[in-house]
C-alpha cells in the first residue's frame, strides 16, 4: 500500500471515527477486513452500520466479504 493507513480508509469513505477504530485494532487493508466477522467489527466502538456497509461495498468491489458472510455462503 503506498498510503497511509488513514488516507486509505478515508478513500473508501470512512469517517475518522472509524478508520480510528481499525487503525487501532490493526486493520490496514480490505484483506484485514475480510478476516474478520462483521458483527465483531460492529463491536469495534467508532463501527456503525454506515462504515460497515462502505466495507461491505468496498469488499465487493474486490471480490471479498466479511469473515461470517463467506461461510454463510458456503
Amino acid at each position: 500500500m503506498n498510503t497511509t493507513p488513514d488516507a486509505y480508509w478515508q478513500s473508501i469513505g470512512l469517517a475518522a471515527p472509524a478508520r480510528r477504530a481499525l487503525i487501532g485494532a490493526g486493520i490496514t487493508s480490505l484483506h484485514d477486513v475480510a478476516q474478520w466477522r462483521a458483527v465483531d467489527l460492529a463491536q469495534l466502538h467508532g463501527i456503525g452500520t454506515h462504515a460497515l456497509s462502505h466495507l461491505r461495498r468496498a469488499l465487493t468491489d474486490v471480490q471479498l466479504t466479511f469473515a461470517d458472510e463467506r461461510a454463510a455462503s458456503q
